[in-house]
């Protein structure tokens, strides 16, 4: 079952919207370069290079945490010592890059890392912008030959590093308004690769108060594809039921449920109850039972929110009925009105058990009476104020804190629960 690795939430988009964004400002980051290369006693001899540097894409890479950043020479001239001119016009250059997160505005933006140079053949690295891929036209390449291929890509490589501006191109940012509880204290990215080879890149994200998990990875389940959606935001399971979930309970029970009595097991992913707590009374007859609920566990299931409940009633009569209850609350999306609701469960289980008296001969149709009546309020409690309650939040409460740059909205197109809750959307 996919698995965000322990991350609190994620944000997929593909390389190439990003790209779109990425082109129009490259000239902010880097337009133009001057190279003086070469070597007076080897190869090659000294040269120039001088031109202009088109717009910036970025590829995937076989490692996660890096990238690839890819570029043309839309205009330039090699000079060798000798006065020989090559035209670099279409000569392509790839180098391995990482990305760092930095506090621009009070908000955690992500952006290239182009910092410090690395050499062709160096293993790349976070940190460094090394050198991978020299293409273009084959004569300029045969010209320059290998070692002058070798000493361009090293120089070109060091002119990313000493003069590109990659704060002129944010890639995303982690949003800081929006719901409270999304605030992020830690955050990663890591690249991925689609089986028909498109690129993409993920944000994860931890909550306050959450530790970091030491993986950076995210499975490919996780991409965008579900009805020719193009992004993904996923909210993790826990979170879900932590942040979306258990803040409505208090309020569906009518109040005898406490929120200082809920608590969050993270590692068995389910909300329950640290004591017993009663419900409302039920009046059978003219005699009023106080039903408790001794055990309760809220965990999600395949597009369901399921409720167990577990609890007795003090029937008289040294009676005591025990009962339970469980519901599958649908998850239901309507792309048209942009609204994620949850359905009423029309058939719940409901089980109950009572040792009653032989001599006591309307027992058994006061258990069966109690017991309608117990289902009543445990529906109405659970299966119209609870889905009430969530269906008011709307599609906005879920979604994740990063902001993709240049998209101004998203539209989604389909959620998915199923362990973690999945939003398919286009930017």
């Amino acid at each position: 079952m996919p698995s965000l690795e322990g991350w609190d939430t994620a944000a997929v988009a593909p390389l190439s919207f990003i790209n779109l964004g990425l082109g129009p400002r490259s000239a902010e980051v880097l337009s133009t370069f001057t190279i003086q290369g070469g070597n007076a006693h080897g190869a090659p001899r000294p040269y120039t290079a001088q031109g202009t540097i088109g717009p910036l894409g970025i590829r995937p890479s076989t490692q996660a945490n890096l990238l690839l950043l890819y570029f043309q020479i839309v205009e330039g001239v090699y000079t060798s010592e000798d006065g020989a001119t090559l035209d670099l016009l279409n000569v392509g250059l790839e180098m391995a890059i990482s990305l760092e997160f930095l506090a621009l505005s009070g908000a955690e933006s992500l952006t290239m890392d182009l910092s410090q140079a690395g050499l062709l053949g160096d293993p790349p690295q976070p940190g460094k912008v090394t050198p991978m891929i020299i293409e273009g036209p084959v004569d300029v390449l045969n010209d320059l030959g290998l070692d002058g291929q070798r000493d361009l890509q090293n120089q070109m490589a060091q002119v990313v590093a000493d003069h590109a501006a990659p704060l002129n191109a944010v890639l995303a940012t982690l949003l800081v308004s929006g719901e409270p509880w999304l605030q992020t204290t830690s955050s990663a990215y890591t690249s991925l690769t689609a089986a028909n080879y498109a690129g993409y890149l993920a944000i994860l994200a931890m909550l306050d108060g959450h530790t970091k998990p030491n993986a950076t990875t995210l499975e490919a389940s996780f991409l965008p594809g579900a009805s020719g959606s193009n992004s993904t935001t996923v909210l993790s399971g826990n979170t879900f039921l932590q942040y979306v979930i258990m803040p409505q309970l208090p309020a569906s029970f009518q109040g005898h449920l406490s929120a200082d009595n809920l608590q969050f097991d993270r590692n068995n992913s389910r909300i329950t109850v640290r004591h017993s707590f009663n419900l409302s009374e039920v009046k059978v007859g003219s005699i009023n039972y106080t039903p408790v609920i001794d055990e309760m566990i809220v965990n999600n299931g395949h597009n369901v929110v399921s409720i167990s409940l577990n609890g007795h009633c003090d029937l008289y009569m040294g009676i005591n009925m025990t009962f339970s209850y469980q519901a599958s609350l649908p998850l239901l999306f309507s792309e048209a009105k942009q609204q994620l609701s949850f359905a009423s469960d029309p058939f719940p289980i409901v089980h109950h058990d009572a040792e009653i008296p032989w001599w006591w001969a309307a027992g058994g149709p006061i258990v069966y009476s109690v017991t309608d009546a117990i289902v009543s309020v445990i529906s109405s409690d659970i299966q119209d104020d609870l889905v009430g309650l969530l269906n008011k939040l709307g599609l906005s409460a879920i979604q994740t804190n990063v902001g993709w740059s240049q998209s101004q909205s998203s539209h989604a197109v389909g959620v998915t629960l199923n362990t973690d809750l999945l939003t398919f959307a286009n930017l």
